[in-house]
């Protein structure tokens, strides 16, 4: 479709944009991926949920820096790689093109789910849409908010949860008052 809308060469001006960016926008990661899944790893062995916050936190902020970084430089670059090209007329995709590096990884899709029965056929039903929109079950990540590794007889264990999900629980979010200490604040 977008072929027919742009004709032959705008269709190829957008493909050697979008190719361009795309080769950047691989630089904003700067392996943040395997370092949290390393540090998270560790913290869960030394039983240090907050280390496991502290290194998922940092690496989204990395990543989020490193894109916008990328993506100020991509569009300021545009008229210079234009004229490199000898193609004016790259200017504008490329300025356009030039947000995707902050939203290059965002391909993951964190769903949020508690451990009351509700939430989590609620989490069932947005995994199945996920699914009929073209997302992958390796796209979304389960987070519990509100985790306690002993639930009441009302609540679901983590094994339950991974079992009616068909996937595993990337993270427990423990009940913490600090929250509602700094929300109040």
């Amino acid at each position: 479709q977008l072929a027919r809308f742009l004709h032959d060469s705008g269709y190829g001006v957008y493909t050697w944009s979008n190719t361009f960016v795309d080769m950047f926008s691989l630089l904003t990661l700067f392996g943040m991926d395997q370092a949290v899944a390393r540090h998270v790893a560790l913290a869960y062995a030394e039983k240090d949920d907050r280390g496991a916050v502290v290194a998922t936190g940092t690496a989204l902020r990395v990543v989020l820096l490193s894109g916008l970084l990328i993506s100020g430089a991509l569009f300021f670059a545009a008229p210079v790689v234009a004229s490199m090209q000898g193609k004016p007329e790259l200017v504008t995709p490329l300025r356009l093109l030039a947000a995707t590096p902050v939203f290059y990884h965002a391909t993951t899709i964190f769903l949020v789910a508690t451990q009351d029965y509700p939430s989590i056929r609620n989490a069932q039903r947005y995994l199945s849409f996920l699914v009929q929109l073209g997302f992958t079950i390796d796209q979304v990540k389960i987070l519990v908010n509100f985790y306690t590794k002993k639930p009441s007889p009302n609540l679901a264990s983590l094994d339950q949860i991974q079992q009616t999900l068909n996937q595993p629980v990337f993270y427990g979010i423990p009940q913490s008052n600090a929250v509602l200490t700094a929300i109040n604040k």
